[in-house]
């Protein structure tokens, strides 16, 4: 079974929270599960709303696939395609030069330059990002308005933490004249775009959808459990800086920074990701079971999406570079313009090289989904209309064995926090996750040395043909 109505969605947890389905009810709202994700009050929903919010729940039977939807706004500018990577424009690697931009983002701050550069040069009213909620004591984080630049640089760096979009978009349908860009992860731009087909005035206020290229999305619990382990008790954790930066250490390995509830800046807490549990991305450990479904980590129905260089050339500067895919002529000349003045350093990347930086995500999104579906369908399990279709990729045992581990970190991060919290014992959690990361290790050092092979067979098949000609 692969098309899933609303109910069944959340039923069973392929909701990402984005909260869009919310946004078309003057009544309904999120509400937080106790795993630290968002989920909608689907009772609150009319009838022919929940109709409508299935044309574009990004995991509900009647929405298009992210081909679909893209190809409704991009073919009009005959832009070329790559399967992955989506449609492109200009595909670049590059680094903020003006003021702090580059300091202050997670990478290289490409994507507060661009921000700032559509609200100076008045494309834009105003920036619709996540920054650090002030208002309330239940969440660190959540979707806001920006309409300068001091504003909007207090929202630089990613955030693996849940936000959702129903209060933010009701507030700009509120305000019909007011044009905006909205920065988002791929399945929140690709809802977005959706529902904007049927709602007209929306489409006309969002002028711009920026992309932030996605391996994941966490629960709430996430930053609680680092947070923990830097010493700080959940109770006691105001906020987590996700990207630290550590200097004179390669992009690649960066830090967080754990902030309490009570003290001075002398109090915080700086920790190498390396250095705790959950730490290794490819663990996911507090991954939404939805983003076990999803197949774009490229948002690949936004205007320009943005990411991280994971590059040999491009991972020893610690201050970061961006990987960008514009798919907007507009777009790709304001970035060329920044250049050209010396704002910004661009440098152009065929966009197999960009793929390429993103790789290892995209191998999960694309050859384990196709594990993961075909083991659910095996076994009589709902999961949601993909791209990607079942058994479509032939594995090893050693392949899919590294796909169960991977699920089985992911579950195991979520019960064992849930109970550590119920003891105020966090060695619950980490006694119980640990031996399956140990495992989980062993098996992908004999999956990278099968890749290794493998690769070195290819190469020498092609020395060999070459020489034979």
């Amino acid at each position: 079974m692969t098309h899933l109505n609303l109910q069944q969605v959340v039923e069973h947890d392929y909701c990402v929270g984005c909260g869009l389905c919310m946004a078309q009810s003057k009544k309904g709202r999120m509400f937080e599960t106790v795993k630290g994700t968002y989920i909608p009050d689907l009772a609150a929903l009319t009838k022919s709303e929940i109709e409508s919010a299935e044309n574009f729940c990004p995991f509900a039977k009647a929405s298009d696939i992210e081909d679909v939807v893209a190809s409704k706004v991009f073919k009009v500018n005959n832009l070329r395609y790559l399967e992955g990577l989506g449609y492109y424009h200009k595909t670049y690697a590059g680094y903020a030069i003006e003021g702090k931009f580059r300091e202050q983002g997670s990478s290289a701050g490409l994507v507060n330059w661009l921000c700032s550069k559509l609200l100076r040069d008045g494309y834009i009213d105003t920036i619709i990002h996540v920054k650090e909620d002030t208002s309330s004591n239940n969440k660190m984080y959540s979707y806001q308005e920006s309409s300068d630049i001091e504003s909007l640089q207090s929202g630089a760096k990613s955030k693996y933490y849940p936000v959702e979009l129903s209060e933010v978009v009701k507030a700009l349908l509120s305000q019909p004249s007011k044009k905006v860009a909205i920065v988002g992860l791929p399945c929140f731009i690709k809802a977005l775009r959706a529902y904007e087909e049927d709602n007209l005035q929306l489409k006309e206020q969002i002028k711009f959808h920026i992309g932030i290229v996605c391996g994941h999305l966490k629960s709430k619990n996430y930053a609680k459990f680092l947070g923990w382990q830097a010493g700080i008790e959940p109770n006691n954790l105001k906020l987590i800086d996700f990207r630290t930066k550590l200097k004179k250490s390669p992009a690649s390995r960066y830090g967080f920074t754990a902030i309490p509830r009570v003290g001075s800046e002398d109090s915080w807490i700086i920790k190498p990701m390396s250095e705790v549990v959950g730490g290794n991305w490819g663990h996911g450990v507090f991954k939404l079971t939805a983003c076990e479904y999803c197949d774009d980590i490229m948002a690949e129905t936004s205007d320009i999406v943005f990411g991280d260089a994971w590059l040999p050339e491009f991972v020893g500067d610690s201050g970061g570079t961006n990987i960008i895919n514009s798919r907007s002529p507009f777009l790709s000349n304001l970035l060329q313009d920044g250049d050209d003045k010396g704002l910004i350093k661009l440098q152009e990347l065929t966009p197999k090289r960009v793929l390429d930086s993103q790789r290892s995500g995209l191998r999960h999104r694309r050859e384990g989904l196709s594990y993961r579906s075909g083991r659910d369908e095996a076994l009589g399990k709902p999961f949601p209309k993909k791209r990607t279709k079942p058994n479509s990729h032939q594995l090893n045992i050693v392949r899919k064995t590294t796909y169960e581990y991977r699920e089985l970190i992911r579950q195991t991060s979520h019960k064992s926090f849930l109970l550590a919290a119920d003891h105020r014992d966090l060695s619950i959690s980490l006694s119980m996750l640990k031996p399956i990361i140990e495992s989980y290790s062993k098996i992908s050092r004999v999956n990278l040395i099968q890749r290794i092979i493998a690769k070195a067979k290819k190469v020498l098949t092609k020395l060999v043909q070459r020489n034979s000609n």
